[in-house]
């Protein structure tokens, strides 16, 4: 997916949709083959299994990447911080890190857990100091790796350390989806037309966070499952949210986006996700920041601008 030149291209959101069906499916084999127990520790595992503790964090990231309208962005955000909430909580409970794992439920908002435990500015330095000595231990094992005869611990503490910079990663992530779910929540809706045949029956309870599953037999995240809220299929899902009016019927043409309203979310988008490249070091992004600069310190300010100049 890195070869790809933007997220929002036809080919990607392509590749991205497959990607999140490969690894559901391995999901769901790691789930019934029962590769992960609450009763081992990490030592106890062997070092091919290890890879598959990043199950629930890529299917986070990815989800977040796929484009929809600001209805369906909020759903994937939601989806989103049960994968990266499942993530941080497996890893935690085999002590690979040592992380505060909000407990997001149906009857508690996502934006409490996260702004009630604002970070001091000594600890974000700390973080940041902590997540770069990590990101340079990663480049000098992962430059090992390319070996043919390298030992197996060093390839058990290369896919250690990377697990622990995804969890970085998800720890920022999950914070910025719950600031972009918070900003969709306060968007003014559209408003109801006056020549309208049928007013509008929106169901003011909000939906319940929810585990969405290919079929009944996936309702459970290696093994562990997510037993403080409830798990439907997708089918199952789709025809709640439509009942209780959150989703247009299939025959009905939706609704007219509010072109200013469709812009000023495009713009809050597009800054998050510069965020999320730039904290997880994005080669492509790295990139293209470097070659503006350039760009400014070469080109003089205003020297584009020759009209009327003679």
């Amino acid at each position: 997916l890195e070869s790809f030149s933007s997220e929002s291209s036809p080919d990607f959101q392509s590749s991205a949709l497959l990607a999140i069906q490969q690894f559901e499916d391995c999901t769901n084999l790691v789930n019934e083959i029962s590769l992960f127990s609450i009763n081992e520790e990490v030592d106890e595992l062997p070092t091919s299994s290890l890879r598959y503790f990043l199950l629930p964090y890529y299917l986070g990231e990815l989800t977040l990447k796929i484009t929809s309208s600001i209805e369906e962005r909020a759903t994937n955000i939601e989806k989103s911080c049960v994968y990266f909430t499942d993530f941080l909580h497996r890893i935690k409970d085999y002590d690979i890190v040592d992380v505060k794992v909000p407990n997001i439920t149906s009857d508690s908002s996502h934006e409490q857990h996260v702004i009630s435990d604002i970070l001091s500015r000594e600890q974000k330095i700390a973080k940041y100091r902590e997540q770069k000595q990590l990101e340079e231990e990663l480049r000098v094992l992962k430059k090992m790796c390319s070996n043919e005869n390298i030992s197996e611990d060093v390839q058990r503490e290369y896919i250690l350390q990377l697990i622990k910079k995804c969890a970085f990663n998800a720890e920022n992530s999950l914070r910025l989806s719950i600031e972009e779910l918070t900003l969709l929540k306060n968007l003014p809706k559209n408003p109801t037309k006056s020549n309208s045949r049928e007013p509008s029956r929106r169901n003011p309870q909000q939906p319940p966070v929810f585990i969405l599953t290919k079929d009944s037999m996936q309702k459970r995240v290696f093994g562990a499952g997510y037993p403080s809220l409830p798990s439907m299929t997708v089918e199952e899902w789709c025809e709640d949210q439509i009942k209780k009016g959150f989703l247009p019927k299939p025959s009905s043409n939706s609704s007219a986006v509010d072109p200013e309203q469709q812009a000023n979310q495009e713009s809050f988008q597009k800054r998050l996700n510069d965020e999320r490249l730039q904290e997880i070091d994005d080669p492509e992004f790295l990139r293209k920041a470097r070659d503006w600069d350039e760009f400014k310190d070469d080109t003089r300010k205003g020297s584009g601008n020759t009209f009327g100049k003679g």
